[in-house]
């Protein structure tokens, strides 16, 4: 099993907000990180690693790399842990 495997799928944050973010990852490194604010949608194309715990995203054309703790509480639950936040993703059937 490749260190990407437990990430694979669609991600949806678990938030009271009325924007709706979506992260979308796949096998080959790549995540898509979708935020729709109702009347429009950000799209951010990133690629990403796994370092132990960590997970090092880039954005294409960017030299900073953004480093951020992860644990999976369940197979289904995705807690990402940046600049002393957290955020709870569910993972999305379908």
């Amino acid at each position: 099993m490749s260190e990407s495997a437990p990430f694979a799928g669609r991600w949806m944050l678990i938030s009271d907000a009325a924007e709706i973010r979506t992260a979308l990852f796949t096998d080959e490194g790549t995540l898509t990180y979708f935020i729709n604010l109702g009347d429009r949608e950000l799209v951010m194309r990133l690629q990403y690693r796994v370092e132990g715990s960590i997970i090092v995203t880039t954005q294409e054309g960017a030299i900073e790399e953004i480093r951020t703790k992860f644990t999976f509480p369940d197979r289904d639950t995705l807690v990402l842990e940046h600049s002393g936040e957290k955020f709870t993703f569910r993972r999305v059937l379908g």
